[in-house]
C-alpha cells in the first residue's frame, strides 16, 4: 500500500550562517535559563528548620534539591536544542516532566520554557516531531492539572487568587488558559512554518521559471546554430556542384583546344567561347547561391544540362533511351545536381583523351549512368561528392551504385518517378 502523505509540509532548510547564528542565540538563552533555574531550585528547596532569637536561620535544609536541579538540567537542554534539534528538545521536556511526576516537587517557573519547545517543534521539526508535540498538549494538560491540583503548588495557588470560591484549591477553570497557553506556541510555529514554506515555494517557482527561460533561450540558440550549419552545408554543397562542374568543363575544353592544330582557329575560338560561357555561368550561379537564391531555372534544368554537356564537353557521349518526361521541380533539381557531379568526377578523374559514356534511361524510374576510363592522373578524393549525391538521391527515395571494373569507373543513379 502507498503510505499516506504527511499532513504538514516539511520545514524549509536553513543556510549554514543562519544555523551558526541560531546556535549562538540558543546557547545564550540556555545559559540564562540555567542561571535562573539553579537560583529557583535552591530557593524552592530551602527550608528553615530553626532560627535564633533575632530571627536569623540557624538550621537550613534543601529537600528535593537534586530533583529540582535535574529538572533544570533537562529544561536547559531543551532550550538549547529547541531550534536545531526539536525532537531531542521535546524528549528532554518530557524527561523533565517525568522527574516532576516521580518526585514530590511542584511546578517551577523554568518549566515554562515548554513554550519554546512546542514552538520549535512546530516551526523547525520534522513532520513526525511536530505531530508528536501536538499530541503532547492534552497529555501535558492532564499532568499539569494533577501537579497543580493535587500537590501544594505555589504557581497554582497564585493563579487561584484570580479565580476565588473553590474551597481553597486551584480551580479546574485553570484548564482553559492552560490549553490556550499550550496551543498558542504550537499554532504560532505552524503558522510561521507555512508562511516560510510558501515563500520558499514562490522562490523555487521563480527559479524554475528562470531555468525554463534559460533552457528555451539555449534551445533557440542551438536551433539557430543548427540552422546556420545547415545553411553552410547547403551553400558548400551548391558551390561544390557549380564550381566543380564549371572547372571540369573548362578543363576539358582547354585540353581539347591544346590538341587542335593551328589551322583549326574557328574550333579553338569555339572552345574559348565555351570556356568563357562556363566561367560566366559559374559566376552567376555562385552569386545566386551566396545570395540565398536558387541556381538556374526552377524547372527543365536536367534536360538543359544534357544539352549543354553535348556542346561544352565533346568527350561525353550521350545516349537517351525511353521516352523523356517532365520532372517535378524537386526531382529535376536532384537529377541535375547528380548528373553535374557525375560528369565532373568523370572529367576530373578519367583518362586523358578518353570518352565518357552517359546513358539516360527513362522508365518507371530515371536511371543515369556515367562510365569513364580511370586515368593515371586520377587521385583518391575525399568522397564528399559521392556522399553528396547519395544524400540527395536518398532524400527523394533514390539510390546510388558505384562500380569499378577492369580500369573503368561506373556510377548509376536511380530516381523513382511517379506513376502516370
Amino acid at each position: 500500500m502507498t503510505p499516506a502523505a504527511p499532513a504538514l509540509p516539511a520545514a524549509a532548510p536553513a543556510s549554514p550562517w543562519d544555523r551558526v547564528r541560531h546556535a549562538g542565540l540558543d546557547i545564550a538563552t540556555a545559559v540564562a535559563f540555567a542561571i535562573f533555574g539553579v537560583w529557583e531550585a535552591i530557593d524552592r528547596s530551602r527550608v528553615v528548620e530553626a532560627v535564633d532569637r533575632y530571627g536569623n536561620p540557624t538550621d537550613v535544609s534543601y529537600p528535593y534539591l537534586g530533583a529540582r536541579l535535574i529538572i533544570v538540567a533537562f529544561m536547559v537542554g531543551a532550550v538549547g536544542t529547541f531550534r536545531l534539534r526539536p525532537g531531542i528538545s521535546l524528549g528532554l521536556l518530557w524527561a523533565a516532566c517525568a522527574v516532576q511526576l516521580l518526585a514530590p516537587v511542584d511546578v517551577m517557573f523554568v518549566q515554562f520554557a515548554f513554550v519554546l519547545v512546542l514552538f520549535g517543534c512546530a516551526r523547525w521539526g520534522r513532520v513526525e516531531t511536530a505531530l508528536a508535540a501536538l499530541a503532547s498538549v492534552p497529555v501535558a494538560l492532564v499532568a499539569g492539572v494533577y501537579v497543580v491540583y493535587y500537590r501544594d503548588s505555589a504557581i497554582g495557588y497564585r493563579a487561584y487568587s484570580l479565580l476565588p470560591g473553590i474551597d481553597g484549591r486551584p480551580s479546574y477553570l485553570l484548564a482553559i488558559p492552560a490549553v490556550l497557553m499550550l496551543m498558542a506556541p504550537w499554532v504560532a510555529g505552524i503558522s510561521l512554518r507555512l508562511v516560510e514554506n510558501a515563500r520558499v515555494s514562490r522562490v523555487r517557482e521563480q527559479e524554475a521559471v528562470e531555468l525554463r527561460q534559460v533552457a528555451e533561450q539555449q534551445r533557440g540558440q542551438a536551433e539557430d546554430v543548427a540552422r546556420l550549419k545547415a545553411d553552410q552545408a547547403r551553400i558548400a554543397r551548391d558551390v561544390h556542384d557549380v564550381v566543380g562542374h564549371s572547372l571540369a568543363v573548362i578543363l576539358a575544353q582547354a585540353e581539347a583546344a591544346t590538341l587542335l592544330p593551328d589551322e583549326e582557329l574557328p574550333r579553338i575560338r569555339a572552345a574559348m567561347a565555351a570556356i568563357a560561357a562556363s566561367a560566366r555561368e559559374s559566376l552567376t550561379d555562385v552569386g545566386a547561391v551566396l545570395g540565398g537564391g536558387s541556381v538556374g531555372p526552377t524547372t527543365g534544368r536536367f534536360p538543359q544540362l544534357i544539352s549543354q554537356t553535348a556542346t561544352t564537353a565533346p568527350s561525353v557521349v550521350t545516349v537517351t533511351r525511353g521516352t523523356p518526361r517532365t520532372l517535378a521541380p524537386d526531382l529535376d533539381v536532384v537529377a541535375e545536381r547528380v548528373l553535374r557531379e557525375m560528369i565532373t568526377n568523370a572529367i576530373k578523374h578519367g583518362a586523358e583523351a578518353s570518352s565518357i559514356d552517359l546513358v539516360v534511361y527513362w522508365g518507371q524510374a530515371l536511371e543515369i549512368s556515367v562510365t569513364n576510363t580511370v586515368g593515371e592522373r586520377s587521385v583518391p578524393g575525399s568522397g564528399q561528392g559521392l556522399d553528396g549525391m547519395r544524400s540527395r538521391l536518398q532524400a527523394v527515395g533514390g539510390s546510388l551504385v558505384v562500380d569499378t571494373y577492369e580500369g573503368t569507373f561506373r556510377v548509376v543513379a536511380r530516381i523513382p518517378l511517379p506513376v502516370v
